[in-house]
């Protein structure tokens, strides 16, 4: 009996398993190196979604940490940032007025804090100067700052005195004083210095020499930032409003 044709020994095979091309026609490719086709495929094709996942997964993360990132920094201020944004000393003062005024009155705007004195020849005067110039280029944004001036020489600093100087750069601002013991209380809270120097044959008898800087404090009453006293007022006023439109 002559032998079985192969070809069609391997059509039948492979008709009657219903497995496809599990037998190989002569001199083809038989089902170990198919297998081992389908197994490298599979492979690579997993290979491939493992580094497109791992590369979603990093970018996700990527965006998440850059969200929180720049939700976190701290507005690009020009001032200086207190560290830490501590809540601001408090204190109760009487104001050109004569009325008792509490650092808590002004929560909710932003305040600039100085400490000065009507006699100063040249510091605090400049400085109220510039202030006003900033409320004028804040505008409408003016209505929620309010500029806050302690008196470090209670003994000629009356309110009466303190009034006038006011009046001279802005009547919005606020002067402050008290006794000797209040004022000199709220000045080291601040850890300003300040120290009484004699005028020889001067009707002024004594000048007072004091820390420069002045202070921001934010609608919540923390200690956000030190001024500078040589900043240009567009500069101050650039801190100001973004310090009230950040909140």
């Amino acid at each position: 009996m002559a032998d079985p044709d192969p070809f069609w020994f391997a059509a039948l095979a492979n008709a009657a398993t219903g497995l496809g091309k599990l037998f190989s026609y002569p001199g083809g490719r038989g089902w170990t190196h198919r297998h081992q086709d389908y197994q490298q495929e599979q492979f690579e094709a997993d290979l491939s979604m493992f580094r497109i996942t791992t590369y979603l997964k990093i970018c996700a993360a990527l965006a998440i940490a850059l969200l929180i990132s720049g939700c976190s920094s701290p507005p690009p201020f020009k001032s200086k940032a207190v560290p830490d944004s501590p809540m601001a000393p408090a204190f109760s003062l009487t104001d050109q007025l004569g009325q008792p005024r509490s650092l808590s009155d002004f929560k909710g705007k932003v305040v600039s804090l100085f400490f000065g004195f009507t006699h100063c020849p040249d510091i605090c005067p400049t400085h109220l100067a510039r202030q006003a110039e900033v409320m004028r280029q804040l505008g409408p944004q003016a209505d929620q700052v309010a500029v806050l001036f302690v008196s470090l020489d209670p003994e000629r600093d009356t309110p009466e005195a303190l009034k006038v100087y006011m009046d001279a750069f802005d009547p919005r601002f606020i002067a402050l004083t008290g006794s000797p013991e209040e004022t000199s209380k709220v000045a080291k809270q601040y850890k300003i210095f300040w120290q009484k120097t004699p005028l020889p044959n001067s009707a002024l008898a004594y000048t007072i020499d004091h820390t420069t800087n002045s202070f921001v404090i934010d609608q919540k009453g923390r200690l956000r930032l030190t001024v500078a006293h040589e900043m240009a007022a567009a500069d101050v006023t650039h801190d100001l409003r973004l310090m009230i439109e950040s909140q």
